[in-house]
């Protein structure tokens, strides 16, 4: 049947420039048992991996993506509630970013103040495991030193989106603005949607800008963090997950925008699942053919500020297609609780025929470090069938080695090490036929390398009722450090 999406990619940040964060923090906050802080830039590095063959050997041909929940009968709680959607006018159809005016921007929000150091909250609940295992899984090794990339072709470079759109700095009361941009990048048949902390740009294949936009219709860009964006090839949509906040009144929300037809330069509806009190972050998205999940890391804030007291847990937020392709003003969305226990849950894409989409998640464990969880989303909204297993962690089981965070990437000038860098959380997954992958950043040392570097893990599993672990090893570069990855599937079935 082929695949249903077409490859996800990221930007590093020596092919493409990206503006920067105008959030006053930048990047994902940190787990609650990690120090909080100011994160500098984070560099995607997208490369074509040698998997079970030579350099960009094909994988496994994709049986029917149905393959066995996880090895548990219980389910999460969930609730139920309808979510206004309203509707995005398209992008600007202009080729310069600069001069642009369909889309006026909103005036700035106040600056906000570097988040601090704040305690977890009380962390209780439920995990499954499996079967406890009497040793520690041993930890990935390296498995490829990249020394310019195995069968990489650059077809063309161009700059990405700058901190100056419509010819003005953007939400920020200095320049340039504080890093990282957060950027994401996804590739249709004849577009390439890049979106950076506060806007989206819609560019042809060749690079050529066709349009650029907001990216939260309701006020200033430094109101939007952490999106991401992804080809839906099955529906023939775009859609956009972030995280938005309104400090003034101490809301948070997820914010959802999917394209009404293939063009991103047309009509976009937006969905806006607000939860007050609360401060959102590192949002994620997966879909199948019938649902669209996402997540979302919850933290405790108070009115008159975004600065997080307290961690409050990860939550999942479901969606039928069925309702997000028709034109109601209302859709229904399933939530489980934020659950203190787990951290960054990660829907997959699936790439193949299916109506199930797994998930990885951090799950807290007695050290105060995160192990390895395993999950599934079966079901759907509308008709009271949706269901998501309590995580298997797979650490406690013996599988697969717990999440670590690198070291702290090294960067020319100073400060020399970029001080508050990736953690080990996992980053992106997918599944593609029985197979479910997933990246993470992990510590190495490349070959020939004299340090410690940050490198990019990379792990498949096979979902069967043992959940067998096919592959986990590490992609490195001597003198350099690899990390926050992503992940994809080209078209003819080649993961990068």
């Amino acid at each position: 049947m082929g695949l249903r999406a077409f490859g996800l990619v990221t930007m590093s940040g020596s092919a493409v420039r990206g503006r920067v964060s105008c959030d006053g923090a930048g990047g994902p906050l940190p787990p609650p048992h990690l120090s909080l802080g100011r994160r500098a830039a984070i560099a995607a590095v997208a490369a074509l991996l040698s998997l079970g063959g030579g350099a960009g050997a094909a994988a496994d041909p994709p049986p029917s993506s149905d393959f066995p929940v996880a090895s548990t009968s219980r389910s999460l709680p969930l609730s139920v509630r309808r979510i206004e959607a309203t509707r995005i006018e398209g992008s600007s159809r202009s080729s310069e970013d600069h001069g642009a005016t369909a889309l006026p921007i909103a005036d700035p929000l106040p600056w906000m103040p570097p988040r601090g150091e704040k305690a977890p909250g009380e962390q209780t609940g439920p995990i499954v495991s499996l079967q406890a295992s009497a040793s520690a899984p041993p930890p990935p090794a390296l498995a490829a030193t990249l020394t310019g990339g195995p069968g990489i072709r650059v077809g063309s470079a161009y700059q990405g989106i700058p901190d100056t759109v419509f010819g003005t700095v953007v939400a920020c009361p200095e320049h340039p603005c504080p890093e990282p941009a957060d950027s994401w990048v996804a590739v249709g048949p004849a577009h390439v949607v890049q979106v950076v902390n506060g806007f989206l740009r819609v560019s042809d294949r060749t690079g050529r800008t066709l349009g650029t936009r907001r990216l939260d219709p309701e006020g200033s860009p430094a109101r939007s963090t952490a999106p991401r964006v992804l080809w839906d090839q099955g529906h023939g949509r775009w859609l956009v997950v972030y995280s938005g906040s309104n400090c003034a009144y101490g809301t948070g929300w997820i914010g959802l925008q999917v394209s009404a037809s293939s063009d991103p330069l047309g009509q976009w509806r937006n969905i806006s699942i607000r939860l007050p009190g609360r401060l959102l972050d590192f949002p994620g998205i997966g879909v199948s053919d019938d649902k669209v999940v996402l997540s979302a890391n919850q933290y405790l804030i108070v009115p008159g500020s975004c600065q997080p007291l307290a961690y409050a847990g990860a939550s999942l937020h479901v969606l039928d297609w069925e309702e997000l392709l028709a034109s109601a003003g209302s859709v229904s969305v399933a939530e489980t609780s934020p659950d203190p226990w787990l951290f960054t849950w990660r829907p997959a894409v699936d790439l193949t025929p299916g109506r199930m989409v797994r998930a990885i998640v951090g799950v807290v464990n007695e050290t105060g470090t995160l192990d390895v969880g395993y999950s599934t989303i079966t079901g759907s909204v509308l008709r009271d069938t949706l269901a998501v297993t309590v995580p298997v962690d797979l650490t406690a089981a013996g599988k697969l080695a717990r999440f670590v965070s690198p070291p702290k990437p090294r960067q020319p000038g100073t400060p020399s090490t970029i001080v508050q860098a990736p953690d080990g959380r996992p980053l992106d997954a997918l599944s593609y036929g029985s197979s479910l992958w997933f990246v993470s950043t992990h510590p190495c040392r490349p070959t020939a390398d004299l340090a410690d570097r940050s490198c990019v893990r990379v792990v498949e599993i096979r979902a069967s009722d043992a959940l067998t672990v096919r592959q986990d090893f590490l992609v490195g570069a001597t003198g350099t450090d690899t990390f926050a990855g992503g992940i994809g599937f080209t078209g003819n079935g080649r993961l990068v």
